[in-house]
């Protein structure tokens, strides 16, 4: 049985994906430091079976039950981390700690201010069969007094990290909750708050190779428009078609070459009060904290101007629809490509061998 399991809840769009591909790719120094890894697919596909989730991809059932027989098999440290797990309520929380039947469990959240948290969660909506419109998405956000936000909202759910933490230390003890605060001087710094939690040298690690990167305005955009076309796929079609392949892998490198989705004045200034009322909260809470309190509040002033994605242009939207065609057309040819010789070898028949083509010069002399 595991001596001791590292339960990393989240937050949502507080460096989650970039944490979890460094430990993906750093799984032989987590082991050397006596701590099981068991990949970023195992605990995201667990979590989504213990809770019944339609997200869960056929190939994923089951995954629960392997996660708690490889922690039982453990005599060291594990490391679990998926962000859903944030916006448990308390009584699926507890469901789930009882199941892990660790000796010990400690949670650790990742936290991240909140005008950088909107406009990175509203643009992952997009990925995500969302087609509320950005101002729609914002105003919901913003809607009462910043001290006393409409927590029903799924977003507050996500991210008002006071109900987060008061509902992870009822289950396991306010002594056993770290919160982990993300700076703006970037991911490095967190991943060495985060790696004095688990014990584990920070300089040591090697970069991931998988980045999360967020989608451009108009990108963004063009994924919302989208997702009112595509209503009838399946989750895991559309996980795979548009998700991964188009956003993930596609639009996301049009993110530097197009304007940001940006808070207004007013919307950024109703987030830092949010944000400050927030810390106010957390202050009494008990946990401990790595990192700095006031790296939850964010800047005094917006980055730039404004900006609405629905104010994308014509023009603007082509060309990353263009993008976005031209990359999966590619990408379908390499993988009717791959299916051909996947076929093939199944048959027992080597690939025929295909004469080079002459140089288009050369055939028309």
């Amino acid at each position: 049985m595991a001596r001791r399991v590292y339960l990393h809840v989240g937050t949502m769009k507080a460096a989650t994906s970039y944490l979890q591909a460094l430990f993906d790719d750093n799984r032989d120094l987590l082991a050397e430091h006596g701590i099981t890894w068991h990949t970023t697919r195992l605990s995201q596909h667990a979590v989504h079976d213990f809770q019944g989730s339609r997200m869960l991809p056929p190939r994923g059932e089951g995954s629960w039950k392997r996660l708690r027989e490889e922690i039982s098999g453990t005599t060291g440290d594990v490391l679990v981390s998926m962000e859903l797990m944030a916006r448990m309520p308390e009584r699926e929380a507890k469901r789930l700690v009882k199941a892990l039947d660790a000796d010990e469990l400690r949670v650790i959240v990742t936290a991240r201010d909140l005008t950088r948290i909107v406009p990175s969660h509203w643009q992952e909506t997009t990925q995500n069969r969302g087609t509320a419109t950005w101002s729609e998405f914002v105003a919901g956000v913003c809607r009462g007094k910043p001290a006393n936000p409409d927590l029903d909202l799924p977003f507050w759910k996500n991210h008002h990290l006071p109900s987060i933490v008061r509902t992870w230390s009822s289950v396991v003890g306010a002594g056993n909750v770290t919160v982990v605060t993300i700076p703006s001087t970037g991911s490095g710094a967190v991943w060495e708050r985060f790696a004095s939690v688990i014990g584990v040298p920070a300089q040591r690690a090697v970069e991931p190779s998988f980045g999360n990167a967020a989608l451009g305005a108009a990108s963004a955009e063009l994924m919302r428009r989208l997702n009112n076309r595509v209503e009838g796929l399946e989750f895991e079609q559309y996980r795979r078609g548009f998700k991964v392949a188009l956003a993930k892998h596609g639009l996301s490198r049009r993110a530097d070459s197009e304007p940001r989705v940006s808070l207004a004045p007013t919307q950024h200034a109703w987030l830092r009060e949010a944000s400050a009322a927030m810390v106010g909260e957390l202050e009494g809470l008990g946990v401990r904290v790595v990192g700095d309190l006031g790296d939850l509040v964010g800047p005094a002033e917006p980055g730039g101007a404004g900006h609405d994605p629905e104010d994308s242009t014509d023009a603007e939207l082509l060309d990353a629809a263009l993008d976005g065609l031209a990359l999966l057309g590619e990408r379908l040819a390499d993988a009717q490509l791959t299916n051909d010789r996947l076929r093939q070898r199944a048959r027992g028949r080597d690939e025929p061998r295909r004469r080079p083509l002459r140089p288009l010069w050369r055939r028309l002399g």
